[in-house]
């Protein structure tokens, strides 16, 4: 990946928190139709999607990921893909719950329905989570290390072969190869 589609990557992946972000904050502020609050919803959704999309796409072009090294990848980012997947479940269930109170009851106060609580206090409770690992992930995988052949992926690969990798972290390899540069 040249340093453009980085940059095209990173601006798209923090577009689509920005995104999500503002509608978690302002949907509620809004007295707005019913099939308002859905098309945002959806959109939001969609959002969701797109995001673990591109960062799958950014996974993909990884040199790590064309080396057949997954595993690397994955355990580095295991944690992310995890809080990502969870964050659009919670997402999806609660604009399902919000849309059906809704509709059910367009002239009632629904708030105090036990799901419907429960689930916005999980969903916002997690969306500070899924902020942080997202945004360090597409900053992370927005570094050129990742992109091409480097010594901290050789060290790496050095320590399957002697067993040292057991004790070491990815993440610790790599500091050492990058002070060693």
């Amino acid at each position: 990946m040249q340093s453009g589609k980085y940059f095209a990557a990173l601006f798209l992946l923090l577009l689509f928190l920005f995104i999500d972000i503002f509608l978690n904050c302002f949907i509620f502020a809004l007295r707005i139709e019913n099939v308002v609050v859905l098309v945002l919803y959806i959109f939001q959704d969609i959002c969701l999607v797109f995001s673990l999309i591109v960062m799958s796409l950014m996974f993909v072009n990884t040199y790590i990921f064309q080396a057949g090294l997954t595993r690397i990848l994955i355990r580095k980012f295991k944690f992310t893909i995890i809080v990502n997947i969870f964050y659009l479940m919670l997402t999806i269930a609660f604009h399902v719950v919000d849309l059906d109170k809704r509709w059910k009851y367009p002239d009632y106060y629904y708030w105090d329905s036990y799901e419907l609580s429960v689930l916005f206090v999980i969903q916002r409770v997690v969306a500070p989570f899924h902020y942080y690992f997202y945004k360090r992930t597409a900053l992370r995988l927005a570094d050129p290390l990742f992109y091409k052949e480097s010594q901290w992926l050789k060290n790496w690969l050095k320590g399957i072969k002697t067993g040292e990798h057991q004790n070491n972290t990815l993440g610790s390899t790599l500091q050492r190869a990058n002070t060693k540069t």
